[in-house]
C-alpha cells in the first residue's frame, strides 16, 4: 500500500532532518522556512524535462543569498514529485517566487503536470544537540 502524498513529503523532510542537512549555525530565531511542493507529472516519459526545469529553478533560487538548498524526490512508477527547499526566511522565499524568471519556469513545470500542484511552507525548528552521556 502506498503512503499518502503528504506523508511522503513529511517523511522526506524528516529524513533530511535526520541526516543532518539542516545543520549549520543558524538558530531557530532566524525563522528559517521549509517549502514542500507536490505534484504529479502527466507523462513519466517527461521526467528528464522535469529534472531540467528543476535545475533551472535551482539556478534562479541560487541568486538569493537566503536560499539554502532544494531537494527533489520522485516516484518513477506514479510520476509523483516532491520538491523540498530550505530558506533563511519567508520574505526571501516570497521574493524569489515573485520574480518573472521563476514564474516562467513554474508555468513550464505546470504544463508537464496533471492534477493539483500544492505547496506548503513550514517554519523550521532546529533541535538542540543532545547532551553527551558519561
Amino acid at each position: 500500500m502506498k503512503r499518502s502524498s503528504w506523508s511522503m513529503a513529511l517523511l522526506a523532510a524528516w529524513a533530511l532532518l535526520a541526516t543532518g542537512v539542516f545543520g549549520g549555525t543558524e538558530s531557530a530565531s532566524a525563522q528559517q522556512v521549509l517549502r514542500i511542493a507536490k505534484f504529479t507529472i502527466a507523462d513519466t516519459d517527461k521526467q528528464q524535462e522535469v529534472f531540467a526545469v528543476t535545475d533551472a529553478i535551482t539556478e534562479v533560487f541560487s541568486k538569493s543569498e537566503d536560499f539554502r538548498w532544494l531537494k527533489f524526490c520522485h516516484d518513477p512508477e506514479t510520476g509523483e514529485q516532491i520538491a523540498v527547499s530550505l530558506w533563511k526566511n519567508e520574505a526571501a522565499m516570497a521574493e524569489a517566487a515573485d520574480c518573472e524568471e521563476f514564474k516562467t519556469l513554474l508555468d513550464k513545470m505546470k504544463r508537464l503536470t496533471k492534477g493539483d500542484y500544492t505547496a506548503k511552507t513550514y517554519q523550521v525548528y532546529q533541535p538542540k544537540k543532545p547532551k553527551k552521556r558519561d
